[in-house]
This record gives C-alpha cells, sequence and structure tokens, in this order.
C-alpha cells in the first residue's frame, strides 16, 4: 500500500480520515481478492453479482480494480455497497465505479451522508460538491455537511434523499461554461426548476411552481482554478465564507441565463 498511502500523504490526508472513510489500496496483481475471498469462502459467483471481479467471453475472471486508491461508498445506514478506485498514476481512466448490482445504484447514492446525516439533522443545510477527495477534505476541517454527487449530476432519486434531510441545500460549483451548462441540466433534469418550455427554447421560461425549491436550493461559486479540496486546504476560512454567501437559485440563474438567452426583446426580458 506504499503507492497510496504516499499519494494520500501528498494529498494532506491524514490517518484519521483513512479510518473514518476506509480508504484502501487494490494491489496490481489482480488476484489477492480473489485469493483472499477463497479463503474465507466466498465463492466465484458471489464475487460476480458484487461486480468486484468480471468474467469475460472466454471464462476468464479477473477483478475489477488493480493497482487503485481505494474508496469504500456506503448507504445512508453506512453499510459498503460499492467502491471507486482512482488511478494513481493518472492513467485513463481516472476512477471507475463498482458497476450496478442489487446494492449498488450510483444514481440513489450520495458519497459520505452516512457520516453527514446527524451534522444534516442538526444544522439544516447540506452543502454538494463533485468529489470524494472534496468531501474527505471538508470533513477534515470540521465541515462535516459536506457531501459528493460522485462526479455527475444530481439525480431525482439524489435530490430526494437531501430534501428529506436539509431544509437548505448548496451546490458548490465550478464557474466555468461546462460547469454552468451542468448545473442547468441538474436543475431542468432533477430540481425540475424549469417548466415544460424549459430554458434551451426560445421566448418564455416557466419556473417550476412549487416555491420550496426555490427557497431551499442555493447556489456557490467557487474560485476560478480551484475545487473544494484545494481551496479547503488552502485557506480553510475561505470555504466557510464561500458556504455563507451562497446565494439563492433564483439571483444565481437571473446572472447566467442572459447569457444564453440575449434579452433584446420584451418577451426575452
Amino acid at each position: 500500500g506504499t503507492l497510496a498511502r504516499n499519494y494520500l500523504t501528498k494529498r494532506k490526508v491524514q490517518a484519521a480520515e483513512i479510518q473514518q472513510f476506509g480508504l484502501g489500496y487494490s494491489p496490481s496483481t489482480g488476484n489477492e481478492l480473489m485469493r483472499a475471498m477463497e479463503h474465507e469462502g466466498v465463492s466465484t459467483q458471489q464475487l460476480l453479482a458484487t461486480g468486484l471481479v468480471t468474467q469475460d467471453e472466454r471464462g476468464q475472471i479477473r477483478e475489477m480494480f488493480r493497482g487503485r486508491l481505494m474508496f469504500a461508498i456506503r448507504n445512508v445506514g453506512g453499510e459498503i455497497v460499492g467502491f471507486a478506485g482512482r488511478s494513481l498514476d493518472d492513467s485513463p481512466p481516472k476512477y471507475i465505479n463498482s458497476p450496478q448490482t442489487d446494492l449498488f445504484d450510483k444514481g440513489k447514492l450520495l458519497y459520505g451522508l452516512d457520516l453527514a446525516k446527524d451534522m444534516l439533522a442538526n444544522e439544516g443545510m447540506a452543502v454538494i460538491v463533485e468529489g470524494y477527495m472534496d468531501v474527505i477534505t471538508a470533513h477534515k476541517y470540521g465541515y462535516r455537511n459536506v457531501i459528493a454527487s460522485m462526479g455527475t449530476s444530481l439525480t431525482e432519486s439524489q435530490v430526494n434523499l437531501l430534501k428529506q434531510r436539509a431544509k437548505i441545500i448548496i451546490l458548490a460549483l465550478d464557474p466555468d461554461n461546462a460547469g454552468q451548462e451542468a448545473t442547468l441540466r441538474s436543475l431542468e433534469d432533477s430540481w425540475k426548476v424549469f417548466g415544460k418550455s424549459g430554458m434551451g427554447q426560445k421566448g418564455a421560461m416557466t419556473l417550476f411552481q412549487a416555491p420550496s425549491v426555490l427557497d431551499t436550493l442555493r447556489i456557490a461559486l467557487l474560485p476560478e482554478g480551484k475545487d473544494p479540496d484545494t481551496l479547503i486546504n488552502e485557506d480553510p476560512m475561505a470555504w466557510y465564507k464561500l458556504i455563507h454567501s451562497a446565494v439563492p437559485v433564483i439571483d444565481y440563474l437571473f446572472d447566467v441565463l442572459p447569457a444564453r438567452n440575449p434579452t433584446t426583446g420584451s418577451q426575452e426580458k
């Protein structure tokens, strides 16, 4: 595990976070897991069902994760239901996840929710970021209401998980064009902020009628070129200020939508 430990040291992750989040290493040999599970009496068919090993058309069995930093992914009850593995030499793909199984459905899980749920109940505020390392660093500095969407736009299932537990939900977003596009897609697809006319068509845009969404959702824009992990490690108070200056989603939309829909006429305005 030296490679993984060295990487985590470089990323300023300490022993407490390694233990708390269940970080580990998958050896590059590609047979350590199968050997260990055989010793525990776990069958190949059981391993195949977990997605931790795969079988090709020739019937050859191989381990899913090899030579990667491992992140245990838990459900809201704290049970491990899948894994993510990060490349340690930056060879693509940078991250791989367990395939979808009876236990693991990425669109219905939020990384860190099992550790954040008590804080959400106390504070009523959830902060959503993209990456695993963002969550780990935030929790290290005491920001235990931070959860990750695991690099994808939020799904309706994830939104429902959040709305059950928090009165205010803050999306901490990359300010570049790609980040804004992803945000607007998420607002349209998952949060249902927009009505049937949508935001991609010319003419009037209809906002979702339920005021609860507009009251609940806020947007915090990260500094250019900074992700939450970098920002918090450099200046933990900068993160506090960023989150507490988050704007209501309606204010965010008034800022970004005119660039997409030039207000040249009364209808566009």
